[in-house]
Parts: structure tokens; C-alpha cells; sequence
């Protein structure tokens, strides 16, 4: 058996309830995606002050605040990274969320898994 491929690309995932999204994760894992989880986005903040990442997950509602993804969408924007950001969350698939992620930078916003792999795939693979 050849040795395994190393990961060449990196997501980080935003979520303070990440059991959630291990299919998800798994799956990323099989296209050669390394998944770093975080539960908070003062988590997130560090994690992006040290190392750069190829897409980031974020569902909306934490601990934090209501609509905490909007709250590190934000804070990534004006920090000037553009990183590809995806919302993954209940009401994401909702017309009104996808159109108010979209205008505050996001790349995509959806409930469901399936569209969000494919929005992630886009990015990597186009």
C-alpha cells in the first residue's frame, strides 16, 4: 500500500457543538482536507493569527451570541482575509440569511451538508 497523500488543503470549522458535523468532517477528511475545529470565535481569532486556512465553516448561533458567525465573518473581513467563509446552520438555506451572509462577505450560506460540501468543493477544486 503507497503511503497516504498528505492533506494539502485546511478548513477551519466554527462550532460550538461539533459532533454535529462529523460526517461532514469525515468526508472533508477523504478528499484530502484537514479539519481543524474550534468551539468559539475568540478560538477562531487565534487560530487565524497563526496560520492561514483554505475555507472557513462557521454555523451562527454559539454560547457567544446569537449570530456569532456574522460577528467572525465580520471580524475576518476587516482584519482583510479572504479566505473563502461559509455559514453552515439551521436557518442558512432561508432566502434572507443567504442574501445577508452574502453582503457581508460570505461565499455561501445553507442547512444543508450536502449543498455545503459541494459550495466547499467549488472553491478547492475550481
Amino acid at each position: 500500500m503507497p503511503p497516504a497523500t498528505p492533506s494539502f488543503r485546511s478548513v477551519l470549522w466554527v462550532d460550538d457543538n461539533p459532533s454535529n458535523n462529523t460526517i461532514a468532517a469525515d468526508y472533508l477528511a477523504a478528499i484530502q482536507t484537514s479539519v481543524t475545529k474550534v468551539h468559539s470565535t475568540r478560538q477562531a481569532l487565534a487560530q487565524l493569527r497563526v496560520r492561514s486556512f483554505d475555507a472557513i465553516i462557521s454555523d451562527m448561533g454559539r454560547w457567544e451570541g446569537q449570530y456569532e458567525g456574522y460577528v467572525l465573518l465580520d471580524e475576518v473581513r476587516r482584519q482583510g482575509m479572504q479566505t473563502p467563509f461559509f455559514i453552515f446552520a439551521a436557518g442558512g438555506g432561508e432566502p434572507q440569511h443567504r442574501k445577508q451572509a452574502h453582503e457581508r462577505g460570505a461565499n455561501g450560506s445553507t442547512n444543508s451538508m450536502e449543498e455545503l460540501l459541494d459550495m466547499v468543493q467549488r472553491v478547492f477544486f475550481s
